[in-house]
């Protein structure tokens, strides 16, 4: 939890429970009864004196349900205890809502991804192997350092990793092909008749390099939107507004996948931000405030919305 004078930001992780209050849980959300109030709600109990401005919390309804219930108390504790009457209050975290809308674009994810994930997955499965993927890396005079990682399927922002990384070892996974004679048997079928997608070629390398250009937006907007020691109320019009652009341009793509991709996403990004109402107007505010761009940039970028 973070608190500034006027204004309380709750971590996704600080879901707000009390015994009235649905309680959010990885697995779903149910109704249960808790002894133990969360940080904030003790925050809240041990100082009704403060008047609260915003609270961000996952878009849940879990804290949905919680804001209407914070609100609840805080109007009764003290007089105008919430500012501006509430009208502002509840603020959706940007980083969850922009996971949901790359995770709705990845549902069906491209046959060159799976290539690469069961590449590097041979790779990483054994200290002989990967032994030979170093010799290999070292033959070809590779000049990136670390190592490939294999990705968590769940995790968006893990496959952009595991793609940043492998595509920095094309060339060694591409000797290896040549030198490892255990490398093409793993890709074949199996007893129960199986295939592993795989080995990639060229065109699903240059896929893939596509694909790591386009998510590195939304990696990096992640990053900027999760930052807990910095200001982030002004990097989020810049951030919103550069990612419907990209959406709108790639949506054209002639290519199918990244065309059909775009289009998913860009629909769940119209339901959370594609409009003025959608949009909480204090980013509007911080914008205005801040004095490199002032309300002719907001009016610009308003006009293109």
């Amino acid at each position: 939890m973070v608190k500034n004078s006027n204004a309380i930001i709750v971590e996704p992780s600080e879901t707000l429970t009390t015994d009235e209050v649905l309680v959010a849980t990885n697995a779903g959300t149910k109704r249960k009864p808790t002894k133990m109030p969360s940080k904030v709600w003790i925050h809240f109990t041990k100082n009704e004196g403060d008047r609260v401005f915003t609270i961000t919390v996952d878009n849940a309804s879990a804290n949905d349900v919680a804001i209407k219930y914070v609100k609840k108390k805080l109007s009764n504790w003290v007089v105008d205890g919430i500012i501006l009457e509430g009208e502002f209050f509840h603020v959706r975290c940007c980083a969850h809502i922009l996971n949901l809308i790359v995770t709705e674009g990845l549902k069906d994810i491209h046959e060159s991804i799976i290539s690469i994930r069961n590449d590097v997955r041979y790779v990483r499965s054994s200290p002989s192997r990967l032994h030979k993927f170093k010799k290999c890396d070292e033959h070809e005079k590779i000049e990136c350092k670390g190592n490939v990682i294999l990705d968590v399927c769940a995790w968006w922002n893990s496959t952009y990793l595991m793609l940043e990384s492998a595509l920095n070892f094309q060339k060694a996974f591409e000797r290896l092909e040549e030198e490892d004679g255990n490398y093409i048997s793993y890709f074949l079928e199996d007893e129960s008749g199986k295939r592993k997608m795989g080995p990639p070629r060229f065109d699903d390398w240059e896929i893939s390099r596509v694909f790591v250009k386009f998510l590195k937006k939304f990696y990096d907007a992640t990053l900027k939107f999760s930052a807990s020691l910095s200001v982030t109320s002004n990097q989020y019009f810049h951030e919103v507004f550069s990612i419907q652009y990209e959406l709108i341009v790639l949506s054209t793509n002639t290519d199918p996948f990244l065309g059909t991709m775009t289009t998913s996403m860009k629909r769940k990004y119209d339901k959370y931000w594609g409009s003025i109402e959608s949009i909480n107007k204090l980013v509007l505010i911080s914008i205005v405030l801040d004095r490199r761009y002032k309300l002719d940039y907001v009016t610009f970028c308003l006009g293109h919305f």
